[in-house]
Parts: structure tokens; C-alpha cells; sequence
């Protein structure tokens, strides 16, 4: 059975607060918008959000899981990040690892020097090249 279903990658969009009536109605009555872990904005293009540079490598680690499910089990959420040029070295081990493995056909991944900070929010670039 395990190799039938493999794990897909998941994020949430929202959160809901729903009241119960009889009958199995519900109705919502508080919603809240919760910000995208990344954004493909082109082929091998994506930008991440986090409000810190771990939540910057965490979001990169699942914009990558999307790309290519076969890379979850070599994430690493746990890892922590000093700064994003560490995060991208760790970045490409995971990639290497699940190269090695024959698991991904995704060769390299990067992120640029810099990105931008803007209302507490960071936004990073990762170009991604199969």
C-alpha cells in the first residue's frame, strides 16, 4: 500500500471559523487570509515569502516539493538557518542527495544575493533549472 501513495506537498490558503447549526449546516463566519509560501511566477521561477530567512528556506524546500514530489522525504524542516547563503548550501546537498539517488531530474536550484524586505515580509527569488 505505502508504494502506491506517495505524500504530496500541501500548504494552506486559509483558515475558516465555522458555526454548526442542526443538520449538518455550517456557516462560516470569520475567515483569514493567510500569505503563500511561494509564488511560480515562471517556468523554474518562484518567489518565496517568509517573515524570516528559516521560514524563507522551509518555503523553498516546498516550492521544490511541489516541483517535484519525489523530494519530500530528502527536505530537511528541521535544519536552521543562519543566514539564505547558508540555507542555499543546504539546499543543494538535499538536491544532491536526491540526485545521487536518481530520484529528480531538477539539476540546481539558486537564490540571489540579495532579495527585499518590505512590512516586516521577506521576498527571495529561487530559480530552479532541470
Amino acid at each position: 500500500m505505502e508504494k502506491t501513495f506517495l505524500p504530496l506537498p500541501l500548504y494552506l490558503k486559509n483558515l475558516h471559523l465555522y458555526e454548526s447549526f442542526k443538520e449538518l449546516r455550517y456557516e462560516p463566519i470569520w475567515t483569514h487570509d493567510l500569505l503563500p509560501p511561494f509564488k511560480e511566477v515562471e517556468e523554474g521561477l518562484f518567489h518565496l515569502h517568509g517573515e524570516s530567512f528559516q521560514q524563507v528556506f522551509l518555503n523553498a524546500q516546498i516550492a521544490l516539493a511541489f516541483k517535484c514530489p519525489q523530494l519530500l522525504p530528502f527536505l530537511d524542516p528541521d535544519y536552521q538557518v543562519r543566514n539564505l547563503h547558508d540555507g542555499g548550501i543546504r539546499f543543494c546537498a538535499i538536491l544532491n542527495e536526491a540526485h545521487r539517488e536518481g530520484i529528480t531530474a531538477i539539476r540546481d536550484a539558486t537564490f540571489p544575493e540579495k532579495g527585499k524586505a518590505e512590512k516586516g515580509l521577506l521576498t527571495w527569488e529561487l530559480m530552479v533549472r532541470s
